[in-house]
Order: structure tokens, then sequence, then C-alpha cells
């Protein structure tokens, strides 16, 4: 996806672009993907109180 040079580099959706294929990645290699964003995300939401569980994102949101 190419960025606008008026764009700051983590807007829109340019960062959370592998999230929606963790868990196909997860799938196809056997094994949980973690990415920084990911595990950024899942610990925002952890230490918010909010349960990091989360459908269809791999294995560190499903528990």
């Amino acid at each position: 996806m190419p960025r606008l040079a008026s764009t700051p580099p983590c807007t829109r959706h340019h960062c959370l672009h592998t999230t929606p294929l963790l868990e196909d990645l997860e799938t196809a290699l056997g094994k949980p993907v973690l990415t920084a964003t990911a595990v950024t995300l899942w610990d925002a939401l952890h230490a918010l109180g909010a349960p990091p569980v989360r459908r269809g994102l791999g294995k560190l949101f499903s528990r």
C-alpha cells in the first residue's frame, strides 16, 4: 500500500494491515504469530481491564 507524502506513517489502517491475517497465518504456519501492533493492542486492552479476547485475531486474543 503506497504511503501518501502528507500522511503520517501510522494513520488510517496502515498499522493494522496484518491484523486480519493473523489467524490464517497461524493456521498455515502451525504456530502463533505475533506482531508488535497486536501485542501492543493486547497489552493496552489488558491494562484497561478490558478482556483482550477478540475473535479472528489469532491465539494471542483467544484467551
